[in-house]
């Protein structure tokens, strides 16, 4: 296969070689558009398995119409009162880190009204761009995915929430997305199964582009599309330096020997703030823990429309024959070892919305690492040096914003612009 050129002053006969470094969902969707270019891709992934960390069990939510930036006025507060209670579901874990403590003054920075706003402008337009390049990818290769297509609520058991959140549908409607709000009739008339929450809450938002699905199940069946188009997977390679030479990546180092290519993409998520240590400059991520439950579906009480309880933090997904509940985010955490306070919070919470909706007392949990930018944008485009670029930083909508963010990464390898603006997506940003 020829490429088609790209940013490295490559001929348009020349076929050119890209290592993409992640196979989550992010690096694969990456590689895919890559493929479809002709160009020859390899992904490296440490684990021995696609889609084995932050991608394995996500929250299902494929979440256009709830792509709010974390960091807020709102957000400050609680993480502050935090410290000294632990039942809240945003914890700050104080750790003698410099790196995180440069991170937490940076969040604290954006949480202010204008700089939510920004933020929450630059994350809808990404992900409202990349549903719709997950349609086309969807469309273009008959990928199903445990997925559905009927929106999602995010509703509030407070009338003091839900008029809050009012007044903020007018940005997502600036961006294109039309949330709706909705009382307790409107829940019914969307899905009658939807009583339980109609009885329990003051009201809620609709979003009807949003979307549910399998994050594993599509990553890996992308892949195997991927593979149809020479792209070639190698597992359980673990990339430990990146080798410069002069402006330009000459090769990364693996524990299996070095690779060389002319082009090379990062989407490793947390992991990659490692990788660019003494490259001359530094990604602005850390990860947030949260976590995940999976439970057997028991019959059709729980409906396939996709459903945030926004006091609690809890998303509810149904994922075919299974449940998805995921929430919570203890920023200062990083270890992967389970709290079974936190499972048994998303379990309860489940179980007091919809209790012969699943097997409850058969959770399968997961705590996942979400790769967190303090602003809430991923970083994604160029880096400082030539031929390496970056697609890290999702955050909790990884999912939702993969699709397009490979795309756009594809679209700069290859010397194509973007369609879509990329202001306040990119390393540069972080400088401002």
């Amino acid at each position: 296969m020829a490429g088609r050129g790209s940013a490295s002053g490559c001929e348009h006969d020349v076929t050119v070689r890209v290592v993409v470094i992640g196979g989550g969902v992010v690096g694969v969707t990456t590689a895919y558009w890559l493929a479809l270019e002709g160009l020859s891709v390899t992904v490296l992934e440490a684990e021995p398995a696609l889609a084995s960390l932050t991608s394995y069990a996500t929250g299902g939510h494929i979440a256009p119409g709830h792509s709010g930036a974390w960091a807020s006025p709102r957000s400050l507060r609680t993480l502050i009162r935090s410290i000294y209670r632990r039942d809240l579901s945003y914890r700050l874990h104080l750790r003698p880190d410099l790196d995180f403590a440069r991170w937490v003054a940076a969040y604290a920075r954006q949480c202010t009204p204008e700089r939510y706003r920004y933020n929450t402008a630059v994350k809808i337009r990404l992900a409202k761009y990349s549903r719709e390049r997950l349609i086309e990818i969807r469309g273009q290769n008959g990928l199903t995915y445990d997925d559905a297509a009927q929106g999602a609520v995010f509703f509030y058991r407070s009338e003091t929430g839900l008029r809050a959140a009012s007044k903020r549908v007018r940005l997502w409607r600036e961006a294109g997305i039309d949330l709706r709000v909705l009382d307790s009739a409107g829940l019914r008339g969307l899905d009658a199964r939807l009583d339980p929450i109609a009885r329990q809450a003051a009201g809620a938002l609709y979003s009807p582009v949003d979307e549910v699905g399998d994050t594993r199940i599509f990553t890996h069946r992308l892949a195997d599309i991927a593979r149809a188009h020479g792209v070639e997977f190698r597992l359980g390679t673990r990339a430990r330096r990146l080798e410069r030479d002069g402006g330009s990546i000459t090769g990364v180092s693996t524990d299996t020997g070095t690779l060389q290519a002319e082009m090379f993409v990062l989407a490793t998520g947390g992991a990659s703030s490692e990788l660019t240590r003494g490259l001359g400059f530094s990604l602005p991520v850390f990860p947030v823990r949260g976590y995940t439950v999976t439970l057997p579906a028991r019959g059709d009480a729980i409906p396939p429309i996709g459903m945030v309880d926004e006091e609690g933090l809890v998303a509810i997904a149904r994922l075919g024959d299974r449940v998805r509940l995921g929430g919570t985010a203890e920023f200062g955490r990083t270890d992967r070892r389970l709290d079974p306070g936190g499972i048994e919070r998303l379990v309860r919470i489940g179980r007091g919305l919809f209790p012969e909706g699943a097997h409850w007392d058969h959770p399968e949990p997961y705590v996942c690492l979400r790769p967190m930018t303090a602003d809430g944008p991923p970083v994604i485009g160029r880096s400082p040096i030539s031929n390496l670029f970056l697609n890290v930083g999702h955050g909790h909508i990884g999912w939702t914003m993969a699709a397009g963010a490979g795309k756009v990464v594809s679209d700069l390898v290859t010397g194509r612009p973007p369609a879509i603006d990329l202001e306040g997506m990119t390393l540069s940003r972080s400088r401002d």
